[in-house]
């Protein structure tokens, strides 16, 4: 009977840490979206791979590890996006309604 207890009382924590884990990567990820978008701005002759390139490099400038890592992977979907519809996207079209970040 104690098992059964420690067992339930074991999986509710892992399940509430892995539900905490996921916010916090959504939040690591809105955050890169947001300095992607700014990026972009600083970047309009770049396309395809430089574009990826100078991207990357500015991932690398984010303090955060994990806000950097969110970042660099969203650099390919970011410059998709860009190159599909352009750079007339704002923020929140870039990064709640195409990249779903936010």
């Amino acid at each position: 009977m104690k098992f059964v207890v420690v067992l339930v009382v074991v999986a509710s924590i892992a399940l509430s840490h892995s539900s905490n884990v996921a916010r916090v990567s959504e939040s690591w990820k809105c955050k890169a979206c947001h300095w992607l978008d700014a990026a972009l701005l600083e970047a309009e002759e770049l396309v395809g791979e430089e574009l990826e390139q100078y991207l990357d490099k500015e991932c690398g400038k984010l303090h955060s590890i994990q806000i950097a890592n969110a970042c660099k992977e969203l650099i390919k979907e970011a410059v998709e996006v860009v190159e599909k519809y352009g750079r007339k996207l704002d923020e929140k079209e870039l990064c709640h309604a195409l990249i779903k970040a936010c």
